[in-house]
């Protein structure tokens, strides 16, 4: 299943328009996606990694704490369109399920909250042993600014 849309923090693009965070991979910032359980309720004024990493999926079953860096991260402009991207988050179930209500995208060095998205609509996502754990990014990318 596909994740839903992401959702932005207050000030996940501010961050990249003073500079805190750069969006373009030529640099060497790196961007995690982390797993939230259901205790988590999404704020849109939550600002860093700190302020909800208590919700943070328990290390262990084939996930580890404060989630993985992102992959292939790739910014692009294309016909006036920003688009930023990265490959799906995987992690495969070892152990044990893994199971997570939101995944969030944040900026490691500053720990600054760029996006979140709401795994399933009713409940939780849950991936049992042996079986991958995968958030499908759109193929419209994790955000665009025309």
């Amino acid at each position: 299943m596909a994740a839903g849309p992401w959702v932005k923090f207050n000030k996940g693009i501010y961050y990249g328009m003073i500079g805190t965070i750069d969006f373009d991979v030529a640099t060497a910032d790196t961007f995690k996606c982390a797993l939230l359980l259901d205790t988590y309720t999404p704020d849109l004024t939550d600002d860093t990694w700190a302020d909800l990493s208590a919700h943070d999926h328990a290390g262990g079953t084939g996930y580890t704490a404060a989630g993985q860096g992102l992959t292939s991260v790739v910014y692009t402009n294309t016909a006036g369109v920003d688009k930023w991207d990265a490959d799906d988050p995987t992690w495969t179930a070892s152990g044990g399920s893994i199971t997570a209500k939101y995944a969030v995208i944040y900026h490691v060095a500053s720990g600054k909250l760029i996006r979140y998205c709401d795994l399933e609509t009713t409940g939780s996502k849950t991936s049992t042993t042996g079986n991958d754990f995968v958030i499908q990014l759109s193929s419209s990318g994790i955000f665009t600014v025309t």
